[in-house]
């Protein structure tokens, strides 16, 4: 951070602040046009109402480190240790990116399960609750490395880490690599692939109205979710590599000290500006693509909202 110009430093800080609030608003109109209208209260909207959930967490836990940071004297000492942990450090904001990644499996899977294997079990509220609990602890597993090596460092007057062994850095960025990227990409391009083979590219013809209904509902909820899940690993992949490339860097002997000062802080900030991109733009992405959402929207912010049924649109979620 210290390598950036002063100007550079407050046009992060601004960027940083209109995108969290962005984030709060946009995220907050999805969770009440799915608490205020029943229509929406279905499985995969009460899936994309903990994205969005997740959003709003991770937009605020990232206050302190990116746009709070130099306004006010961090203590040291122990206090200084848990605040580093639970709130200065963003700890708690990688946990929810991490969580997103998983609601986003779990989405893949209900949309394949609904699409390709119509005839077996959907997902119900007490399914969802054991997905979301689940989502939390692999996050929690996977953010347990690094949060138990933060501490506060009385040198820089930043949280910084403090690893036990000297290959525990590299074990936790590969970590991350493997459990946040590489294993939910791969999983997610099996599903989704199959998934648009049977809506898109499928011999079956269709003959019967509701069900050209139920198949055009389908196809738009999918690139509603396919949309999110690409732009999510757009955005997320960098800060992942900016972290395992950093790591690796600063274990080789012919590595400047001096460059990874001008290099990496921009980096690493651009990288957190794509990933409060990523939770900024998809409550955009839901009233762009999906009517409902859209609707819905639209009446909260008039303030003309109510219970009643929204119209005929086909709710595919109900088969």
């Amino acid at each position: 951070m210290t390598a950036l110009s002063q100007e550079a430093f407050i046009a992060f800080k601004i960027t940083f602040t209109v995108m969290v609030i962005v984030n709060i608003a946009g995220n907050s109109l999805v969770c009440l046009s799915v608490r205020r209208f029943p229509w929406m209260q279905t499985p995969m909207n009460y899936l994309l109402v903990h994205l969005a959930v997740c959003d709003i967490l991770g937009g605020l836990f990232t206050l302190p480190r990116v746009i709070l940071q130099g306004l006010y004297d961090h203590p040291d000492g122990l206090t200084g240790d848990v605040l580093c942990i639970f709130l200065t450090h963003g700890n708690l904001g990688w946990l929810c990116c991490c969580v997103s990644v998983y609601t986003l499996l779990a989405i893949a899977f209900e949309r394949y399960t609904a699409i390709v294997k119509p005839h077996a079990p959907r997902f119900t509220r007490k399914k969802i609750q054991i997905v979301i609990v689940a989502s939390w602890l692999i996050g929690g597993v996977v953010c347990l490395p690094e949060t138990t090596a933060t501490a506060y460092n009385s040198k820089t007057k930043w949280c910084g880490y403090v690893w036990m062994w000297n290959w525990l850095p590299v074990f936790d960025s590969m970590l991350w690599l493997m459990v946040a990227c590489i294993i939910p990409v791969s999983t997610l391009i099996v599903l989704y692939g199959r998934i648009i083979q049977m809506l898109w590219f499928s011999n079956d013809q269709v003959e019967n109205i509701s069900q050209r209904s139920l198949m055009k509902s389908r196809k738009r909820i999918t690139r509603v979710v396919l949309t999110v899940t690409v732009i999510l690993f757009v955005c997320w992949i960098p800060n992942l590599l900016y972290y395992a490339i950093s790591v690796f860097l600063s274990r080789q002997s012919i590595f400047i000290a001096e460059d990874r000062k001008i290099i990496a802080p921009v980096w690493f900030q651009v990288s957190l500006v794509l990933l409060l991109l990523n939770s900024s733009i998809n409550p955009f992405i839901y009233a762009l693509q999906d009517i409902r959402f859209r609707r819905c929207m639209r009446r909260l912010l008039c303030g003309t909202g109510s219970n009643h049924q929204g119209g005929n649109i086909p709710d595919e979620n109900a088969q």
